[in-house]
């Protein structure tokens, strides 16, 4: 694997979010180095990384379960969530405080567009105080829409929504 340089001031502003908890909304054109950035950083923060894939509801969620599993021993169990909801009332009962990180977002929501509501709702009454969901993607409308239209289920919940532009050359 190549050496992480660089995307220290976007590092330093993730550490400082994940000390206040919350929802974190990163964005980016592909190929720009989000995941890298994401994948880097969780690892020095003790968090949790899925990245979605393009499929059904259920595939989706059985590949986000697994990533999550292979990267918490909190989450290691033989409860498979049915659904979205399952999914976040486990998070809810393992107290997850570090930051959990969710790569490519919009693929989950095209399959399942209840998927905002749920986190929604999670955020708003189950979400365990202290932790960072970072939802990550880049589909820069649907992220926007998601996050900035006014009657979008997760408009105004997100604590910073940082847009990941390419290195300079310096």
């Amino acid at each position: 694997m190549t050496t992480f340089v660089n995307r220290i001031r976007e590092m330093d502003e993730l550490t400082a979010l994940a000390a206040r908890g919350g929802l974190v909304v990163i964005s980016g054109r592909r190929r720009v180095g989000k995941t890298r950035l994401l994948c880097h950083w969780l690892g020095t923060n003790h968090g949790v990384f899925a990245q979605a894939i393009e499929g059904a509801p259920e595939l989706q969620l059985d590949q986000v379960m697994r990533d999550f599993q292979a990267g918490s021993a909190v989450l290691s169990t033989s409860i498979e969530p049915k659904n979205w909801s399952e999914f976040f009332e486990m998070i809810h009962l393992a107290k997850l405080t570090g930051p959990v990180c969710i790569d490519e977002f919009p693929y989950l929501v095209e399959s399942d567009p209840t998927l905002p509501s749920v986190i929604q709702r999670f955020i708003d009454h189950k979400m365990p105080k202290g932790m960072t969901l970072i939802l990550a993607g880049s589909s820069l409308r649907m992220m926007h829409s998601m996050f900035s239209d006014r009657s979008a289920p997760l408009y105004g919940r997100a604590r910073k929504i940082l847009r990941i532009a390419p290195m300079s050359y310096e």
